[in-house]
């Protein structure tokens, strides 16, 4: 990266699911990287994760820290010059009941069952408040909206030490976002789905789950992005007679435009839901922004509040289904924007090659889920064993091309190496670079 502005900033983020299948764990360890050694900003202040940054619905508390003990160290090298505070969302605790009441059990249970987690519950709150203090900015947390309100003492405070020159005020509220939904949702989905998957023991299962959610969500799935390929395969696969042909079209355009529709409005239904919250006992008129995550889709809305000038922003998602996006709040301006990630030539490859190893995998996949006796065992599957079952279950793959099955699997082993290693990945590129782009080069017709 080479974005190295010295301008003071706050970085927002949400929805990394680190524990389910599409995190983008090792684009968000390079962006972490480069926040410890200054070379994303010279000048950030703090880092907020406002919810679901870890994924308990997908995965156990001990697979999580030992798969993803990079992260946690990476953390634990950042706190040592500026904070890092959590607000937990339904993915990592129970949502349902009453929150207020019940939010710091939660929050204390969630951090014991870790062994050695990079933060403690000092670290973490319900509700997030960044205020302009002075000539100095100020983040608070409170664990119940009450508590908020009545603008009690926080359960923690953290001084940001910046001299801020800009005229104006400055107060912000940040939430995971399902304190947004109705009660009966988190009644039924918070305690029934993702109370249930967070209490869940067996991994097995929870991977299950989280193949089949991915499917549902990936782009590929999706009927808005049906190729006229799909559709034909569609046609050909699954109706017969003219009629059924014609009903079978009728009722794909109808699926299609209500897709498209859904994901255009997905955060509209949340920013009236953060107005009518922000009207009730006229919390507005004491604060400039609100920021949320849960929905994933990074958008902000900036439609005054009773004439009262307002912005609303949700942070996005670090899911491989969308872009990894952020927030940065700038202390010198006073304003919230995306932040960008900065992608060298050398991650564009390694991206790139993915992206191409994806295809194959879920062309393998199809072959072993269509034959295996038990669909869930292929989830533990490596890519190699995945290979060799699919070799079994279907001969005439490979005579597609058996040397881009064994391109994939040297692409794989590097990748391995590089996985147990993370913390030497600058060099570990530069050694072997030249083999990856032979790699892809040699997989490019995929």
């Amino acid at each position: 990266m080479t974005q190295v502005e010295s301008d003071p900033v706050i970085v927002v983020l949400s929805d990394v699911h680190l524990g389910a299948s599409k995190s983008q764990s090792l684009i968000l360890y390079d962006f972490l990287m480069d926040i410890y050694k200054k070379r994303y900003r010279k000048n950030v202040k703090a880092i907020i994760i406002i919810g679901d940054f870890f994924d308990i619905c997908m995965d156990n508390y001990s697979n999580i820290e030992n798969d993803y003990k990079y992260i946690f160290d990476i953390f634990r090298s950042i706190k040592e010059s500026i904070p890092i505070i959590f607000c937990l969302g339904n993915h990592e605790i129970q949502v349902s009941g009453n929150l207020d009441k019940n939010y710091k059990k939660h929050r204390d249970e969630f951090v014991r069952k870790f062994e050695n987690p990079p933060f403690s519950e000092d670290d973490i709150g319900q509700y997030i408040y960044v205020r302009k203090n002075g000539k100095e900015m100020e983040i608070q947390l409170y664990d119940k909206l009450k508590a908020f309100d009545k603008r009690l003492p926080p359960i923690n405070k953290f001084p940001i030490q910046v001299n801020l020159e800009q005229k104006g005020s400055f107060k912000c509220l940040l939430t995971h976002g399902h304190q947004l939904e109705r009660k009966i949702v988190l009644f039924f989905v918070g305690g029934f789905i993702w109370g249930s998957l967070i209490e869940l023991e067996d991994r097995d299962y929870k991977k299950s789950i989280d193949f089949l959610w991915n499917q549902l969500l990936s782009s590929h799935e999706s009927v808005a992005n049906l190729s006229k390929r799909d559709i034909k395969k569609l046609l050909k696969d699954e109706t017969h007679t003219k009629k059924e042909r014609k009903k079978f079209l009728k009722d794909l355009k109808d699926v299609r435009e209500w897709e498209i529709r859904k994901d255009k409005n997905k955060n509209e239904k949340y920013f009236k839901k953060i107005r009518k919250f922000l009207k009730k006992k006229n919390r507005y008129k004491d604060l400039t922004h609100y920021v949320f995550g849960h929905s994933h889709k990074a958008e902000f809305d900036d439609k005054p509040i009773k004439k009262k000038p307002f912005i609303l922003y949700n942070s996005g998602t670090w899911q491989k289904i969308k872009k990894p996006t952020f927030l940065e709040i700038d202390l010198k301006t006073l304003k919230i924007s995306e932040g960008e990630l900065v992608d060298s030539d050398q991650k564009n490859n390694i991206k790139r090659f993915d992206r191409k190893l994806e295809k194959l995998n879920r062309h393998i996949r199809r072959i072993v889920r269509t034959h295996h006796d038990n669909p869930k065992q292929i989830m533990g599957y490596s890519q190699d064993k995945l290979i060799e079952e699919a070799q079994k279950l279907d001969p005439n793959l490979l005579k597609i091309d058996p040397k881009k099955f064994e391109e994939m699997k040297k692409y794989n082993k590097i990748k391995q190496e590089f996985l147990e290693q993370p913390e030497n990945k600058s060099w570990f590129i530069e050694e072997n670079i030249d083999e990856l782009k032979e790699l892809i080069e040699n997989i490019s017709s995929i």
